[in-house]
């Protein structure tokens, strides 16, 4: 996210996963709002990335972004494997 954040003109997509968007690393980039397409995963379950104030945070930064909440904890382990890649990695 950081580095699509510095360099926009250089990426197509961005695929998060669990993003910690909510640490302070990433507080320069708040008042950002890119037009690369962003697709981010994020487990109901995750005890490390607060769902609720990561997923407000992503929907102000990317305009065009799809996020998906799966019945998953942070490392996704549950539904990695069943992500269709192929697709997601074409911009």
């Amino acid at each position: 996210a950081i580095y699509a954040c510095e360099n926009e003109d250089r990426v197509r997509k961005v695929i998060l996963l669990a993003p910690a968007m909510h640490l302070e690393d990433f507080q320069p980039y708040l008042g950002k709002r890119l037009d690369v397409p962003a697709v981010v995963f994020h487990g109901t379950r995750d005890d490390v990335v607060p769902l609720a104030s990561v997923r407000r945070i992503a929907e102000n930064i990317f305009k065009n972004i799809t996020y998906n909440v799966v019945d998953d904890d942070h490392p996704l382990r549950e539904t990695f494997l069943s992500y269709d890649w192929d697709n997601l990695l074409m911009a």
